[in-house]
């Protein structure tokens, strides 16, 4: 069992730095800024985005009770 998810981990793993690659060939930048890009600024930007969205729909919910 756990040996399988391993093997899915590590498998998904690779076809992630596989496609960082290829973005990086295809925009012409290193793995570094493609990492850089993803985890600094494109994932908090995403959490908050969502959070943002969450709260919004919290509060219209709120106000169609009342």
């Amino acid at each position: 069992m756990f040996e399988v998810l391993g093997n899915f981990i590590e498998w998904f793993f690779f076809l992630c730095v596989d496609i960082m690659h290829l973005v990086e060939f295809l925009t012409n930048t290193n793995y570094k800024d493609i990492n850089t890009i993803i985890f600094l600024l494109l994932q908090p930007g995403l959490i908050l985005f969502f959070f943002v969205l969450w709260r919004l729909e919290k509060r219209r919910g709120k106000l169609n009770k009342n």
